[in-house]
């Protein structure tokens, strides 16, 4: 995808959490979002107290992606990630 940077265990500044580290990091112009990924048997669950909090308190959307998916069927986890970002 042009114009789209992905960035593993990226640092993050979240305002009023401070920084975390991002699983993945996607960037589009002004455009980011966090996505991490959950296991099969925790569909939501964000693994740390860092992502929880970013996700309920920060301005960044934090995306959570099912593993299986992630495994079983990329395109449509990638596609899930796109609308996220658009």
């Amino acid at each position: 995808m042009e114009g789209v940077r992905v960035d593993r265990r990226a640092p993050f500044d979240v305002p009023g959490i401070g920084r975390i580290e991002a699983p993945i990091l996607v960037r589009s112009g002004s455009r980011e979002l966090i996505v991490a990924i959950h296991g099969p048997l925790t569909p939501g669950y964000l693994g740390t107290s860092e992502l929880r909090d970013a996700a309920e308190y920060g301005s960044t959307r934090v995306v959570p992606i099912d593993e299986l998916l992630v495994s079983r069927n990329l395109p449509q986890a990638t596609l899930m990630v796109r609308n996220a970002l658009n």
